[in-house]
């Protein structure tokens, strides 16, 4: 059945002869919407007084008049959201209740949710939602290149899914709707027995998420999962057997070791047996990898075990001079900003950009004559308060080494700052903040409403599901 769909409840309740039942009741999910009232409740076979409390509908004084009873309950809402909803049916005499068995269970499929919600895990890295029936949105990162699983990703996060017809029902770009079911594979979340609704839109690009070889190989602290399951990349990282040893060629279904920036930043790379991968010529010195980091551990707890997964030769970049510290936008202005970034060799220095990632905006070049290893690059004429893409590009000879698309902002025109401040209504965890720490157990209707109340001219926002008292009085600061 649909979410938020109307229907009717309809449970068939037989009697075990060797009790005298009279009294029964049914205790309705609080993710359904029904109206509560006795004229929407009917029942055959039996005579019973009835009432309601809540959510929970009592039969009492009942009298059978034969060895089974259809209860019918209309003007039934279904839960918005996908799963499996338990409605607890109970027998007993003269007021004392026990479950019926079996119990009878509505599969609902309705709204997405963010990928990061089906994928909470407990100190030890056990989902917290195994079993569970969900419904997700995204674009596939991994299709049929590992044969099974694939990988699906939205802003929220990552996670693997697993089944063959669906990974040979997708390829990579495709924005899915889909459902299935909470497991876990050696540590690594997954959704099992797929159901793909459809498939929304296709050739969606995932940038991946640039990355160090710890911070992957140091997922999972606490059971709080980052990159799992995500598309990521490495730059001006090695690679050698786990023992050490050199790589010449990529060997079917092995891990390896990358190691980044000094030897303790590292972590295994697997190349899957199904990739095209196996056989090609592995890059004897520094390279970039993207891949989606997977996970591979047979007992708790699941807090480490993680491994970065290639799906194609695209994905080991070998070319041009290699990025060792990636670019990032300093000396904000409201009109102007610069970009800096070291590459392994030499290049030169350029730099595209625009309001799109078509860098409309053309390309800005120093150092045009001498080819650098530390670059920088400042780009004027620009808006205030405004979005660019950028992208750092770096020449030498007939190579070219291109940096992931960087997203960045002037600042503000004065008086304003362009301060940004990243608020929770509920206690964070700093620990695990790879940048700028959010501000916890705010009250965010008051925060907003104050943003409101201090605007000139003019308010952009973007709210998603603010409803009841919160939404009514930011909606009332607006007007």
């Amino acid at each position: 059945m649909n979410g938020s769909t109307d229907t009717t409840i309809t449970i068939t309740y037989r009697r075990d002869l060797a009790f005298t039942i009279n009294n029964l009741r049914i205790i309705i999910p609080d993710a359904f919407g029904w109206s509560k009232t006795i004229g929407d409740i009917s029942y055959s076979d039996m005579t019973a007084t009835t009432s309601i409390s809540g959510d929970t509908i009592y039969f009492t004084d009942i009298t059978f008049t034969s060895d089974s009873t259809v209860i019918t309950i209309l003007n039934v809402t279904s839960p918005l959201y996908t799963g499996y909803y338990k409605i607890k049916v109970q027998s007993g005499v003269n007021g004392t209740y026990g479950d019926v068995s079996p119990i009878p269970t509505m599969t609902i499929y309705g709204a997405a949710v963010p990928i990061a919600d089906t994928k909470v895990n407990d100190a030890n890295g056990v989902a917290l939602l195994i079993g569970d029936l969900v419904t997700v949105r995204g674009i596939i990162t991994v299709g049929n290149e590992f044969g099974s699983p694939s990988f699906i990703q939205d802003n929220s996060g990552g996670m693997s899914i697993y089944g063959t017809i669906f990974s040979g029902s997708v390829i990579i770009g495709d924005e899915v709707l889909v459902s299935g079911r909470i497991t876990q594979f050696n540590g690594l979340n997954q959704i099992e027995y797929p159901t793909l609704h459809s498939i929304l839109s296709q050739g969606n690009n995932v940038e991946p998420i640039l990355s160090t070889a710890s911070q992957l190989n140091g997922d999972g602290i606490g059971g709080v999962e980052n990159y799992e399951g995500q598309l990521v990349r490495l730059n001006g990282v090695t690679v050698t057997q786990l023992n050490g040893s050199p790589v010449t060629t990529w060997s079917s279904g092995t891990n390896y070791r990358l190691t980044g920036t000094s030897p303790n930043d590292t972590v295994q790379l697997r190349i899957d047996n199904n990739t095209l991968l196996v056989g090609n010529v592995a890059p004897a010195g520094p390279f970039d990898v993207i891949g989606v980091l997977g996970q591979y551990k047979t007992s708790s707890p699941y807090t480490s075990g993680y491994q970065l997964m290639p799906r194609s030769p695209a994905d080991v970049i070998s070319e041009g001079p290699i990025f060792t510290e990636f670019p990032q936008e300093i000396e904000l202005a409201p009109t102007s900003l610069a970009i800096t970034w070291k590459t392994l060799t030499a290049g030169t220095s350029r730099v595209q950009y625009g309001t799109t990632t078509a860098y409309e905006l053309g390309i800005v070049e120093v150092h045009q004559d001498t080819m650098q290893t530390e670059h920088y690059v400042p780009i004027t004429g620009l808006n205030p308060a405004t979005i660019y893409n950028v992208q750092a590009f770096s020449t030498s000879g007939t190579d070219t080494a291109f940096a992931s698309n960087l997203i960045v902002s002037t600042t503000s025109a004065p008086p304003t700052t362009g301060t940004i401040n990243v608020y929770f209504n509920k206690s964070i965890n700093s620990t695990v903040s790879s940048g700028e720490a959010a501000l916890g157990n705010y009250d965010l209707t008051g925060k907003i409403v104050q943003r409101i109340n201090n605007a000139k001219r003019s308010i952009d926002a973007s709210i998603y599901s603010l409803s009841g008292s919160p939404g009514a009085t930011v909606a009332s600061a607006l007007v």
